[in-house]
């Protein structure tokens, strides 16, 4: 196992980015297919090790280690109510002895949360007013030597219950990154080698009715009332959402687009390298920091990770304010009224030639200052995080959703 070096950030972002296709002309259009249910379960987790023990100790209880004749209860284990329990997943004990997970809701990262979806590679998230939206990858084939993914696909449920519905399925693209508006969803599409299609972006009724294809890129996306904002590596593109021809609005960018930020004037655009701000009527730009990674603007200021810290500055102009430090990856982040929240992706690793991440957590600071609370810890492949009135929503090989 490797820790990640902040140095290194060229090799982070091609690997951050999520490899996701599209017909050459963007402009093809068909019904998003038969909308299919289900129900997410708790899917609880099992604790404990239990190690046999050896003969010196014959056999200890779930959760103990034989340690020179002696049973004993490890770290991260602990002793609640005579049992060795882990406090990061057991429902009983989730955060603390005796912290008992409402029914339906699982221990993960010592927080209780709802799993509403899991398998096939969720990648993102997005929320409206009555809905929770997310998108997978699928599954990895091949045909006659060249990868492709199938069973990517779109999905929704419905703030505050467990049966989630498929609104969009197709085996020719692999989402990235997506977002939403009162009346459809958009997500960036990754080039099938299998088919030689270039990337774009696709746009798909909120219901699953139908779909069209929009030029574009795949690795970031943003909404404004009228365009669509997608970025890939090196260039940041606007394309009308009713469909049209793709604009290039910054090019000769130094890594990838990793995330899109679009208000009424200005479009702001991360790369691992540089905060850049667009201005949508002189067509100008301006690097106003450097590292940023995640992004999320408000009417007054601007917030962003970079790889140690989270901070924020004045849409207007300013000198940034460091509102955390000391983290291995921090990437995705989000607001609320009272605080900024964000994902630490942990220690980066490979596994058969892949790269992921292990040990992520999430974390909250008040906008305001002072101290910051980790809310959530042990996240495995950490992929999205956004927030409501409510309640905080991640990606973490599952779909979660827990209550402020």
């Amino acid at each position: 196992m490797r820790r990640w070096p902040g140095a290194t950030v060229t090799a982070w972002l091609a690997a951050a980015v999520l490899v996701t296709a599209c017909s050459a002309d963007g402009t093809s259009s068909g019904d998003a297919g038969a909308a299919t249910t289900g129900t997410g379960g708790a899917g609880g987790d099992s604790t404990g090790t239990g190690g046999a023990g050896g003969d010196s100790c014959g056999g200890c209880p779930p959760g103990y280690d034989c340690i020179d004749g002696q049973c004993e209860c490890l770290s991260p284990y602990q002793i609640c109510a005579g049992e060795c329990v882990s406090l990061t997943s057991d429902e009983r004990h989730c955060g603390g002895c005796g912290h008992v997970c409402p029914e339906a809701e699982v221990c993960v990262g010592g927080a209780c949360a709802m799993k509403l979806f899991w398998g096939d590679d969720p990648v993102d998230l997005a929320i409206d007013a009555t809905h929770l939206y997310w998108i997978v990858a699928g599954w990895e084939e091949e045909f006659e030597g060249v990868p492709f993914y199938e069973g990517a696909a779109a999905y929704r449920v419905e703030k505050g219950m467990a049966a989630f519905e498929s609104i969009y399925e197709d085996w020719s693209c692999r989402p990235t990154r997506m977002g939403v508006d009162a009346t459809h969803v958009y997500f960036g599409c990754r080039a099938e080698q299998l088919f030689g299609w270039g990337d774009c972006v696709r746009r798909v009724e909120t219901d699953g009715s139908t779909w069209l294809e929009l030029a574009g890129g795949a690795t970031s996306l943003a909404l404004d009332d009228d365009n669509v904002y997608s970025g890939d590596v090196g260039a940041v593109w606007s394309t009308p959402k009713a469909g049209g021809e793709k604009t290039a609005l910054l090019t000769g960018l130094e890594g990838y687009a990793l995330s899109i930020v679009a208000t009424a004037t200005h479009v702001y655009v991360t790369t691992g390298y540089a905060l850049i701000r667009y201005s949508k009527a002189d067509q100008s730009s301006l690097t106003i920091a450097d590292g940023a990674m995640g992004l999320v603007v408000d009417e007054a200021s601007l917030y962003w990770t970079t790889l140690d810290s989270v901070r924020m500055a004045p849409i207007a102009g300013g000198d940034p304010t460091v509102l955390a430090s000391g983290q291995q990856l921090a990437r995705y982040v989000a607001k609320d009224d009272g605080y900024v929240y964000w994902g630490d992706l942990g220690e980066y690793a490979y596994r058969d030639g892949l790269s992921y991440t292990q040990g992520g957590s999430l974390w909250k600071v008040p906008i305001a200052g002072g101290e910051a609370e980790q809310l959530v810890s042990g996240l495995p492949d950490l992929r999205s995080l956004i927030v409501d009135e409510a309640r905080i929503y991640w990606l973490a090989g599952a779909v979660y959703s827990m209550s402020k």
